[in-house]
């Protein structure tokens, strides 16, 4: 995942917390946490941090509604002063976090897999012919979903092309 800064996982991640950030300059290697990480539970454990300022502060910032962000599962997390968003396997479970920082950088939580931000219904509904708006990131992904369209946001251009395909067959697709 270029161009991407990744925090360590910490017992402190898994309580909806986070890590000092790891930049890609830093001598030694960042400590990852022996357990795996329930990327499902800190993502509820975000969203319920993200308060309703944080939502419509995002919503005006961004461009997109506050139901769109409910949707794709947008949070917050304090220790890192970012918003979360999930990333999601083929499968529709929650595979990694992708973390966007108040001055609009952007990092993944180290462990996290790349996968596409999207409804966790997109994946486990029956497949129903609509088309699917593929788009790059989270942020179009949702002002598709803004326009009422079913919608997936790929990490990159190139990113989650396996995840991308499986989610998208039976669908048209623009």
């Amino acid at each position: 995942t270029e161009g991407h800064t990744y925090i360590t996982t910490s017992d402190s991640l898994r309580d909806g917390g986070g890590a000092p950030c790891r930049q890609p300059h830093d001598k030694h290697p960042a400590v990852t946490a022996k357990a795996a990480v329930n990327w499902a539970s800190a993502c509820k454990r975000f969203t319920r941090a993200f308060t309703r300022d944080r939502v419509a502060s995002l919503s005006r910032s961004i461009g997109v509604s506050e139901m769109a962000m409910s949707i794709v599962g947008v949070g917050w997390c304090t220790p890192q002063m970012a918003y979360t968003m999930p990333m999601r396997d083929a499968t529709g479970k929650v595979i990694g976090v992708r973390l966007r920082r108040l001055d609009g950088s952007k990092l993944s939580i180290r462990g996290s897999k790349n996968g596409v931000f999207c409804s966790s219904e997109l994946a486990t509904k029956p497949k129903c012919g609509l088309p699917i708006m593929v788009c790059e990131g989270p942020t179009d992904a949702m002002a598709m979903m803004d326009l009422g369209f079913w919608s997936l946001g790929r990490p990159s251009c190139r990113g989650a092309t396996n995840i991308t395909k499986r989610l998208c067959r039976g669908h048209p697709v623009v």
